[in-house]
């Protein structure tokens, strides 16, 4: 993130983001990949703040200010998944960032002491 005047981080400028190289190196193409797809979160939860502040407080001196905000981070969003969506799949062969099998955790269903079929309640 850029910084803006008076210190405020600012969204990335959609030059920026197409000048991004892609590396050809298997291993960094992945890291790439999973920091623009950090930036495209961030950016997502920068223009939810900023709709919910607009939404909370209407009479918001700031409110134009936050407009501005909302539509810059727009603009860079798109940009983001634009250039993300440049990448294609990950290459490397099972990651365990990209893999969508990988994340998901199987939890075993564990029964409580209390159930229906405890013969203990019976009594």
């Amino acid at each position: 993130m850029e910084q803006g005047r008076g210190g405020a981080p600012s969204p990335l400028p959609p030059e920026l983001i197409e000048s991004m190289e892609i590396s050809e190196d298997e291993p960094t193409r992945c890291q790439q990949l999973r920091a623009l797809t950090e930036k495209c979160s961030r950016s997502r939860e920068k223009i939810k703040s900023a709709r919910f502040l607009m939404n909370s407080e209407p009479t918001d001196p700031y409110l134009p200010t936050l407009a501005q905000m909302e539509k810059a981070y727009g603009i860079s969003l798109f940009a983001l998944e634009e250039r993300v969506s440049g990448f294609g799949t990950c290459p490397v062969v099972n990651c365990i960032y990209h893999v969508p099998n990988e994340r998901k955790s199987v939890h075993k269903r564990v029964r409580s002491v209390n159930h229906k079929n405890d013969k203990s309640k019976s009594l």
